[in-house]
C-alpha cells in the first residue's frame, strides 16, 4: 500500500503490535473506502485527520472536545458527542449510519448540503492554518 510506513523497530520496544502511518494516495483510498468518519478522542487540539475527512466529504463523528466544536457544527457539518457518554457516541453512530442510509436510497438534498457544509469548513480551516504560520513567524521575530 503507497504511502504505508513501517514502525516495528520503533514500537516493538514498547510490545506494541502494530503501528501504521498513512499519506498520501493510501489515505485517500481510505477516506474513499469509508462510509462515515469516527473519532473517539478524549482530548484532542484540532484535529487534522478530521479535517481531511471533512475534506474528502465524508459525514464524521466526533467528540466535542477541543477545538472539534469549532469545527464541526453539530447536525450541520457533522455530529458531536459528549466523550464520556459512550451511549451517546453510539447513538450519533446510529443516527449518522441512518442517515448515510437513507443518502445511498436516493437523492437526499440535505445531506448533499451538509457534506457540501462540512467540505467548505475543512477547507476554510486548512486555509486559515495555512496563511497562519507567517504571521506567528513575523510576531515572534517583535
Amino acid at each position: 500500500m503507497t504511502g504505508v510506513q513501517d514502525h516495528r523497530h520503533t514500537v516493538e520496544p514498547a510490545r506494541l503490535h502494530r503501528i501504521l502511518v498513512l499519506s498520501g494516495e493510501a489515505l485517500l483510498d481510505l477516506y474513499a473506502g469509508c462510509d462515515i468518519f469516527v473519532l473517539t478522542s478524549l482530548m484532542e487540539g484540532l484535529p487534522v485527520v478530521l479535517m481531511e475527512a471533512m475534506a474528502a466529504g465524508k459525514p464524521v463523528v466526533a467528540p466535542s472536545v477541543g477545538g472539534i466544536p469549532e469545527l464541526v457544527v453539530h447536525g450541520e457539518t457533522g455530529l458531536v458527542f459528549n466523550p464520556a457518554d459512550s451511549q451517546a457516541l453510539a447513538r450519533q453512530i446510529e443516527r449518522e449510519i441512518a442517515i448515510d442510509a437513507a443518502h445511498r436510497g436516493g437523492p437526499c438534498r440535505v445531506e448533499n448540503r451538509r457534506a457540501d457544509r462540512a467540505r467548505r469548513r475543512a477547507q476554510f480551516v486548512f486555509a486559515l492554518m495555512a496563511n497562519a504560520g507567517p504571521y506567528f513567524h513575523r510576531c515572534k521575530s517583535l
